[in-house]
């Protein structure tokens, strides 16, 4: 899954949507997007980002993580310009839920968390 753009021709490879995988069936469970490449992807199994994670991400995390299980990442579309991230998260989004893809995610995406937790520039 994936556009064909090469994020080595450019800096821009660093913005990207990605999924976040369950590894027993390697099916998609949530959707995002980064502007640091797969570095953002990374923070999610943090035990500092998941004890403050009160979302349905951060509850399937936990649940991975006692059970000994780490989730995988996958990239679904690289973009050239941080403007088209945003629309660019909330059509995977749309496109996962449409497919029947068991998803976390339960904003439509676009707008970050609202569970109280903001990302800052460095996590995004």
């Amino acid at each position: 899954m994936g556009t064909g753009f090469d994020p080595g021709t450019s800096v821009s490879g660093r913005l990207l949507v990605y999924g976040l995988t369950d590894p027993s069936s390697g099916v998609i469970r949530y959707i995002g997007k980064s502007s640091t490449g797969l570095q953002r992807p990374s923070t999610h199994g943090r035990s500092s980002t998941l004890a403050r994670d009160a979302t349905y991400k951060g509850r399937w995390l936990r649940l991975l993580v006692a059970q000994g299980l780490r989730y995988g990442v996958v990239v679904l579309e690289y973009v050239t310009a941080a403007a088209d991230l945003d629309t660019a998260e909330i059509r995977w989004i749309a496109h996962g839920r449409d497919a029947g893809w068991p998803l976390t995610n339960t904003q439509p995406g676009g707008q970050g968390a609202t569970s109280g937790y903001s990302h800052s520039a460095e996590t995004c």
